[in-house]
């Protein structure tokens, strides 16, 4: 009973966290109405704001490395001695975190 209570909620969590990574992602997105024509370092500010709630806590142990440089431009705040290709990288990193957070979500419902 319990392991089910644990499976139950980390799959709960993983929803929850993949809810903010596709806030996070609606900013960076260009089809996005205001991130078109917006700069890339407006960008990455709104869409940390979406994952300001989400920590490693909240990940498996093994995507806690690709959290990081997510939580390190959180920590540091988007600012403009971020340079485009540092902020590039962070959403690079969201986007990618998102995948893989969609990809576990998919394994969990096929091993029911």
């Amino acid at each position: 009973m319990a392991e089910r209570f644990n499976l139950n909620f980390e799959r709960e969590r993983l929803f929850w966290v993949l809810e903010k990574l596709e806030s996070a992602a609606s900013q960076l997105e260009v089809d996005h109405a205001e991130a078109n024509n917006a700069p890339i370092l407006w960008r990455l500010e709104h869409a940390l704001l979406e994952m300001q709630a989400v920590g490693p806590r909240d990940l498996p142990g093994d995507l806690h490395e690709q959290f990081d440089p997510i939580r390190s431009a959180m920590r540091a705040g988007v600012s403009l001695v971020m340079t485009d290709w540092e902020a590039e990288g962070v959403c690079q990193a969201i986007l990618k975190l998102r995948g893989e957070v969609e990809r576990r979500i998919d394994q969990q419902r096929r091993a029911q």
